[in-house]
């Protein structure tokens, strides 16, 4: 791969003269600001470039940087880049990378939960293969294709998002197009990308996607990307919430509603994750954790609430009986180890509660503090703490309590019966 990034910064502290970067594996060889070549080095993760003068707060200036390279996948072999003879995709997190935002695995960035950018993409594939990405594309040149079989594929995303959220898929690629009403009667465009000879499968596959939409604004609030949007990939470990650019095993879109709760996770993301985001990866259940209680609500809102217990049941159940197991130890939800970020009681215990605190606070309460929670943190990170003290807001219950039982502290609250009255029926 051959890359060039146009990276601008608006400084925050007075005397800058050096800009830090990660960027690993790949090779370097151009570092430039308004054309005048820029000192850096290069140690395999921290690329650092050396400034032409002084820069102070306030002011901006952009850096031109050019790479390549064979970008990496992570050592679990979840996260990185992946090349296929069909395909070439990104899957933004890394399991073992530390920090596990795995954006750097194939552009300079500053890779981490907490710093967003806006992007603008351009990619050159070879007929008959696209490119996509977040956002939406430029119209005008979509699919162009020069009298050499170069296809020019161009993509913009307006809001700003975190490193790891940056998602792209290449691939002999068409396209299904509809369309969602959100409750403010705005019109969200869904895109379903995949091989054409794949697209019947995936939108039978995909029924009740719009209906996962509607479940999510009724507790959460409306819709803020500019598309919903899956692309279908060929990985089977999982999926990867890149904001309106979703990574999706191809596999698993079979044409049944057998996987539709993983359809519907990902969606949950782009409140839970990419809207707002967990400022640490010690949080993570604030983007897993919720995202996976949300499977939940969208059985509720599809099946009915039956469907919805069966499902909280099933998950604690499995808490109660293996999370120990599967993650070493009991463990708290927040304050989560490395090894940890990823399991079990981030996911499973984590959605335990999700569902917990609605039940606690009330259906009344609950969505109106997480519609609050989002408008107040949009396009924010954000702690279990500045949650917990958020949804306060909300209910005279308390949440201190609750968020130390529930997420600081391992285990789980105790009940017992110390008396009982039997009546008989009459």
């Amino acid at each position: 791969m051959q890359g060039e990034a146009d990276i601008s910064f608006t400084v925050k502290v007075d005397n800058l003269t050096i800009v830090d970067l990660d960027l690993e594996s790949l090779t370097v060889t151009t570092a430039s600001l308004n054309g005048e070549d820029l000192a850096y080095t290069h140690d395999e993760t921290l690329l650092r470039i050396t400034l032409n003068q002084v820069y102070n707060e306030n002011d901006t200036f952009e850096i031109h940087i050019e790479y390549e390279g064979a970008p990496i996948t992570d050592s679990s072999g979840w996260g990185g880049f992946y090349w296929t003879n069909d395909y070439a995709y990104n899957l933004g997190v890394g399991f073992d990378a530390a920090p596990h935002s795995f954006g750097r695995a194939w552009f300079p960035c500053f890779d981490n939960f907490v710093e967003r950018c806006t992007y603008s993409f351009t990619a050159y594939t070879t007929f008959p293969k696209k490119a996509f990405f977040n956002g939406l594309p430029d119209f005008s040149y979509m699919g162009f294709t020069d009298d050499t079989g170069v296809t020019l594929n161009q993509w913009t995303i307006d809001n700003e998002i975190p490193s790891y959220l940056v998602g792209m898929a290449v691939g002999e690629y068409d396209v299904s197009v509809s369309q969602y009403q959100t409750s403010e009667n705005d019109s969200v465009p869904i895109w379903l990308i995949a091989p054409e000879n794949n697209l019947a499968q995936v939108e039978n596959s995909f029924t009740n996607l719009s209906a996962a939409i509607s479940s999510f604004e009724e507790f959460y609030g409306d819709y803020q990307w500019s598309k919903v949007g899956y692309s279908f990939v060929p990985f089977n470990g999982g999926a990867m919430e890149h904001a309106t650019n979703i990574a999706y095993p191809l596999s698993l879109a079979d044409g049944s509603l057998d996987y539709e709760t993983l359809m519907a996770h990902e969606l949950a993301h782009h409140w839970w994750g990419d809207y707002v985001t967990c400022s640490t990866a010690e949080d993570m259940w604030i983007n897993e954790g919720m995202a996976s209680y949300s499977e939940a609500l969208f059985m509720e809102h599809i099946y009915g609430a039956d469907a919805y217990y069966d499902w909280i049941t099933d998950n604690h159940r499995d808490v109660l009986l293996y999370a120990h197991i599967t993650d070493g130890a009991y463990l708290p939800v927040s304050g989560i180890g490395h090894e940890n970020t990823y399991g079990s009681h981030v996911y499973n215990k984590g959605a335990s509660a999700g569902h917990n605190l609605r039940t606690y606070m009330g259906d009344i309460a609950f969505k109106s503090a997480s519609e609050s929670f989002m408008s107040a943190y949009a396009l924010q990170s954000v702690s279990s703490e500045q949650m917990r003290n958020h949804f306060q807001n909300y209910t005279t219950s308390d949440l201190t309590s609750f968020f130390a039982d529930w997420i600081f502290n391992p285990g789980f609250t105790d009940f017992s019966i110390d008396s009982k009255l039997i009546t008989e029926a009459t």
